[in-house]
């Protein structure tokens, strides 16, 4: 008698299986690639809205460094509300907004052993600009801090205040003070000057104040060899006051004559 060999199959709870495992997979892989794109969303948000924001430093920085009415830069002669915290849409880029502030930085001056730093008050701008976007529901930005200094101006001229001639007892003193101006006559700031006598037919002391270099006081008394301190003779001198930006780059200014009375 003949016998019948059985057919294997899959049974019903096997294919279930599979296609359990199945679907679990494609939807695992289905939210993945959902995720990465919802990131690239992101990301490139993100880039554009670091360009925007460099665009839009590098846009204060060239309207800090072009001439206002063709002789005078902005940064000392422009209106800086422009870019004073004013919320706008990018042009190019409506759902992007752009916040714009700029803050006048503290600085010092670089310094050597030889040499002390001295605080720079109107040479540097510290420019803020933060870009906005709405994302998912959700508010989001970068901000970008870059820092502006003002463009190289040489000095034209110092003038000493004051300009006039000088009389002074001998022992006494006279504060003096002086600004550097470029060839637009205007005054530069944040300048480092130097002081000294000039004598003539007496001679006398220069001190310098140490927390502003443009100001000095003239003694009309000289320190001696050994230290001690004489009050300066009948006669006349001057005094002279040296600025330099650069090592080539240098000017003087004079005061009146002094003269100095018993």
């Amino acid at each position: 008698m003949k016998q019948i060999k059985s057919k294997k199959g899959f049974t019903l709870l096997e294919i279930l299986v599979a296609m359990a495992i199945l679907v679990t997979t494609t939807l695992i892989v289905l939210r993945m690639i959902d995720f990465a794109c919802a990131s690239s969303a992101v990301i490139n948000k993100s880039v554009l809205a670091t360009i925007i924001a460099e665009k839009k430093v590098e846009e204060i920085r060239n309207w800090a460094c072009s001439r206002a009415d063709g002789t005078r830069y902005n940064f000392y002669a422009g209106n800086w509300s422009l870019y004073n915290g004013t919320l706008a849409a990018d042009l190019e880029h409506p759902d992007f907004t752009v916040k714009a502030e700029n803050f006048r930085q503290f600085s010092y001056s670089p310094a050597s052993n030889l040499t002390s730093p001295f605080e720079l008050k109107d040479s540097v701008r510290k420019v803020q600009v933060k870009v906005s976007w709405e994302q998912g529901g959700a508010n989001k930005s970068i901000t970008l801090v870059t820092y502006i200094g003002e463009p190289l101006r040489l000095p034209a001229k110092v003038e000493v205040t004051p300009s006039g001639a000088q009389t002074v007892n001998a022992g006494e003193q006279i504060s003096f003070s002086a600004q550097a101006y470029d060839a637009n006559n205007e005054a530069i700031p944040d300048m480092v000057y130097k002081w000294y006598v000039v004598p003539e037919t007496s001679n006398g002391t220069v001190i310098i104040d140490p927390a502003d270099s443009s100001k000095s006081v003239f003694q009309a008394r000289y320190q001696q060899a050994d230290g001690t301190w004489r009050d300066s003779p009948a006669g006349n001198c001057k005094v002279s006051v040296r600025v330099r930006r650069g090592e080539r780059n240098e000017d003087w200014g004079y005061s009146g004559e002094i003269q100095i009375v018993p």
